[in-house]
């Protein structure tokens, strides 16, 4: 029997294979191909033999290690007896099928190359498409978990079991999450429906899918379904959680308000203004206006961005017309809201929106921008629309705000909201020392308010910072305090896509790329505009050297804020894509924009530095680290294993030795080494 195998065998079509082997929510059903016959009933441990080498396509299993799976209690000879048992077994239930699929001698057992079709398998590529066609498959091949039914009684067999049904629900959740954002996105709702409503029936206490399923049932005008499933989601959540879906509610009345706008009925009152303890009340107001009330379109460019940006988590966010029904007079609103931001549509061949913001007090205009929709958008314009300015906006209204603090001449304690911007005006900082004054800050913002998410997740954030910026010798220690701290600010506000970014990036660092990528999806789910989380995607479709991927989500962070602080490393992530995909020259153009924008950011000179090193040029990559001598230290090692996980393994091995080379080159009296430099 040959045993070597491709290490990604091809897809086995269902028609071409001659068996079909069921696993999801089944103790492994097996059918016969459609001209072959029917097969019998097999054995608890026969399924679980073939199911095992159905998950290892093109890789043989050996006895020893059946046998150890699956009769760990049997004394060796009697285990091996046990298996070859098994295997007539086996052969009797399968009939002429067994020798087409059964590849086995007196020391392995595989499955013949593209004699088995397999839903598990199919799962996986389905998983690994990107666009939502693709991705749709998923609801109908995941029926319910893993071998679910299947009941062996061995330990290692069920940690196997296990894993592979975490595996495969993570897989699912993941794509059909995507699917469902693009599904939306492309105003194909009832498809975004079935998804959301997939995703559900693996994991029923998705609070935020819920959500979704809710505002999405109100927009196809299908409200009695709306309420039904509202009802039916309260109840799941007393009995699970002992408490009320707090996003579902919101999403529901949200929905029914927008509603209620489109058609031109006056908008529901807001809610009730929260106590003045809680640290949302002391955040500023901005309310966002129509320049043309009279107008549909910035009516519903007025309801889609006020809506977008009230998941933003930075300020409290209200339309005009809300304040009106709420009982504001005009003056009221002019003396108590921190920001008016005027809303307006262009309607020329590509509709562009135009806002402005000034803020109370001194009338000073904040931002006047123009903002055109990106390719894709025009099934829904002014959701589109919606989601270029809320981008914009948010971080135009901060930078703002940060410049407001640092032009006050007194310190910001006992200040909530003057401690969370005087953090967030050194998040940036290069210098550890900065970083804990700014560490400093947001624990002073926390012993006001301990449980404000939008604190602790950027506390977590900083803590990342000096992990991935090489300021500590411990970078994985730093990565877990900010995971730990992130996950606190997703339990303080489950709907906040600054905390689901912020877990995101922790779980990167920690858990892997797979996990991340599920917790930025996630963000954008809340918060369609929030382009930290597209930027945090790219970052990870770059290692996986997936530059098309890449360059979409950087390009498409770039466009919704091209003015925030972090640009320059969402560029430097296009250049660790195209290193990653093994092409230095473009790596290199890439790096050296980022690197020019940001001198003192130290991962895009890592690259650069890498890249000039693969093209045989190492007196320009001792150059390029020079300035960031003093932050390379011994342990860089671990630095980059913990930060640069490439899914080709072999790559991040060759970067360390690539670094090695750059580290003797810039020696003294090396050999090639510039007389003086830097």
């Amino acid at each position: 029997m040959n045993l070597e195998a491709p290490s990604h065998p091809p897809r086995v079509a269902a028609g071409a294979a001659t068996l079909r082997l069921y696993a999801m929510g089944a103790a492994l059903a097996v059918a016969s191909d459609p001209e072959g016959a029917p097969v019998g009933r097999l054995g608890a441990k026969g399924a679980a033999i073939l199911a095992y080498l159905a998950l290892q396509p093109g890789q043989a299993a050996s006895r020893d290690a059946l046998v150890e799976l699956l009769w760990s209690q049997s004394a060796p000879e009697q285990g091996r007896a046990s298996l070859r048992q098994e295997m007539r077994r086996m052969k009797r239930a399968l009939g002429p099928a067994f020798d087409a699929v059964i590849d086995a001698d007196n020391a392995a057992i595989a499955l013949r190359p593209g004699a088995v079709w397999c839903d598990a398998l199919e799962i996986e590529a389905a998983a690994a498409h990107r666009d939502a066609d693709g991705l749709s498959r998923l609801a109908d091949l995941h029926r319910g978990p893993f071998l679910g039914p299947l009941q062996v009684p061995e330990k290692d067999f069920q940690d196997w079991t296990a894993t592979q049904a975490s595996r495969l629900d993570s897989l699912t959740l993941d794509g059909l999450l995507r699917q469902l954002l693009l599904d939306q996105a492309a105003g194909r709702l009832e498809r975004a429906a079935n998804a959301a409503r997939a995703l559900l029936r693996i994991d029923p206490l998705q609070e935020d899918v819920h959500a979704r399923l809710i505002a999405l049932l109100v927009e196809r005008g299908r409200l009695k379904s709306a309420r039904a499933h509202l009802e039916d989601c309260r109840a799941l959540f007393r009995e699970e959680l002992g408490e009320e879906p707090r996003a579902a509610l919101e999403a529901y009345e949200n929905a029914l308000s927008s509603r209620r706008a489109a058609r031109g009925a006056p908008p529901a009152a807001p809610a009730p203004a929260r106590e003045g303890g809680d640290s949302f009340s002391a955040r500023p107001l901005a309310a966002f206006k129509a320049a043309d009330p009279n107008s549909p379109a910035d009516v519903a460019l007025l309801r889609e961005t006020t809506a977008m940006m009230a998941n933003c988590c930075w300020l409290r966010v209200r339309s005009c017309d809300e304040l009106f029904a709420a009982g504001m007079s005009p003056a009221q609103i002019a003396a108590q809201v921190d920001y008016v931001i005027t809303l307006g549509r262009r309607p020329d061949e590509a509709p562009r929106a135009f806002f402005s913001a000034a803020r109370r007090g001194d009338g000073a205009l904040v931002l006047a921008q123009d903002a055109e929709p990106m390719p894709g958008d025009a099934s829904d314009p002014a959701r589109a629309l919606a989601r270029r300015i809320a981008g914009r906006v948010t971080p135009a209204l901060l930078t703002a705000e940060v410049a407001l603090e640092r032009a006050r001449k007194t310190p910001p304690d006992g200040d909530f909201w003057r401690l969370l911007m005087a953090a967030l005006g050194l998040r940036q900082a290069q210098d550890a020392e900065l970083l804990r004054k700014a560490r400093g800050f947001l624990q002073g913002a926390l012993e006001l308010h301990p449980d404000d998410s939008t604190a602790l997740a950027l506390l977590a954030q900083l803590h990342m910072a000096e992990g991935y910026r090489g300021l500590t010798p411990d970078p994985r220690a730093a990565f877990f305090v900010g995971r730990e701290m992130a996950r606190r600010a997703v339990r303080a506000q489950p709907r906040s896509a600054l905390a689901h970014y912020s877990l995101g990036l922790g779980a990167s660092f920690l858990e892997g790329t797979e996990t991340g990528r599920a917790l930025q999806l996630r963000a954008l789910e809340l918060n369609p505009a929030y382009a930290p989380a597209m930027a945090e995607l790219a970052r990870l479709f770059a290692l996986e050297a997936s530059e098309a991927e890449a360059d979409f989500w950087a390009d498409r962070a770039l466009a919704l804020s091209p003015d925030d602080a972090r640009a320059p490393m969402w560029r430097a992530f296009k250049a660790l894509a195209a290193y990653a995909a093994r092409r230095p020259a473009r790596a290199l153009e890439l790096a050296r924009l980022a690197v020019a924008e940001a001198p003192d950011e130290l991962f895009p000179a890592l690259i650069a530095a890498a890249s000039l090193a693969e093209l045989g040029r190492m007196d320009e990559a001792a150059a390029a680290l020079a300035p960031h001598g003093a932050r390379l230290p011994d342990p860089a090692e671990e630095l980059m294993r913990a930060t640069l996980p490439f899914a080709e393994e072999a790559r991040l091995d060759e970067l360390l030795t690539t670094f090695k080379r750059i580290a003797a080159h810039a020696r003294p009296g090396a050999k090639g080494r510039p007389a003086s430099r830097g």
